[in-house]
């Protein structure tokens, strides 16, 4: 039978019901399951993960299997490993420049990865912070079951980053939003007053080398101006823009095009035969935003 996984238990209390908002529990009806005393259940998968997708959520599952695999794959070769160290460092003092998890209910810290995929950063905080806990919500099944296992004090749901979250409000300790969708109020909902937010936006210049060939998608005009509009809530604490050069064997950038929306529109073959010719390694720049906020209180 399937089971609670010890990540899930650990934010077991942050979580809410995704249709009427109540607390959820281990079900003593339904079998591998979580519910809420309304009994809507929710299944544990056997990878560690619990599905907290509502019925009429759209039939897009979000990345699929190989968009994951490509990701993993290219995450775990180091070329986004600065940003990750970014990102880490920013809820270590985001932390240290809040109350903790006083006001969240919960015993330890907990930081949410909203849109968190294969839970890349998410491990890379959670390794700098001996104490926290960590939750992945993302809308793909094959990212949760990657990131149920992404580290030790780390848990994962799925869920849709643009319907209210399955989380109580204000539990989050610090929320991370990397290259992902990330809906302004339900972010300042469910993070504690005092907490933190740090989103990761890709700078003008981000992967030129690579968009350059018509391989990638174009870059949204997000400026820094408008993200901070747009994150109502949370006022801005620090802002820095890193880069460096990725450079990249046929394989990873193969995997570049493939993990991102891209691959809805081309097939890792046509990618790699367009490919065909380059000179390797291919050096690209990698530049992007890194921004903390905290979470005003509620009185402000």
């Amino acid at each position: 039978m399937r089971g609670l996984s010890s990540g899930l238990g650990s934010v077991l209390a942050a979580l809410a019901c995704p249709v009427c908002s109540q607390s959820l529990a281990v079900s003593d009806a339904v079998p591998g399951a979580l519910a809420c005393p309304a009994r809507h259940s929710f299944d544990l998968a056997r990878s560690g993960y619990v599905s907290l997708v509502q019925g009429d959520a759209p039939d897009q599952p979000g990345d699929s299997p190989a968009m994951v695999r490509a990701r993993a794959d290219f995450l775990d070769a180091g070329h986004y490993w600065p940003i990750a160290q970014a990102v880490a460092a920013s809820v270590v003092a985001g932390l240290a420049s809040s109350s903790g998890p006083a006001g969240t209910g919960l015993a330890a810290p907990l930081v949410l990865d909203l849109a968190g995929g294969t839970g890349y950063y998410l491990a890379a905080v959670l390794d700098a912070l001996s104490c926290a806990r960590g939750l992945v919500l993302d809308r793909s099944p094959a990212a949760a079951k990657r990131a149920a296992r992404c580290h030790p004090r780390a848990a994962a749901a799925t869920a849709d980053a643009w319907r209210p979250l399955p989380l109580r409000d204000s539990v989050v300790s610090h929320a991370i939003s990397v290259f992902g969708p990330r809906g302004a109020v339900e972010l300042a909902r469910v993070t504690a007053p005092g907490g933190g937010l740090t989103v990761v936006t890709p700078g003008a210049r981000h992967l030129t080398e690579v968009r350059a060939g018509g391989w990638l998608l174009g870059i949204g005009g997000e400026k820094e101006a408008k993200l901070d509009a747009a994150l109502e809530g949370f006022e801005l604490a620090r802002r820095e823009r890193l880069e460096h050069v990725a450079r990249l064997d046929r394989r990873q950038a193969t995997n570049l095009v493939m993990m991102g929306p891209n691959a809805f529109h081309t097939t890792r073959t046509a990618v790699d035969e367009r490919l065909e010719g380059l000179s390797w390694p291919l050096a690209t720049t990698v530049e992007v935003v890194v921004s903390r906020y905290r979470r005003r209180s509620e009185r402000n």
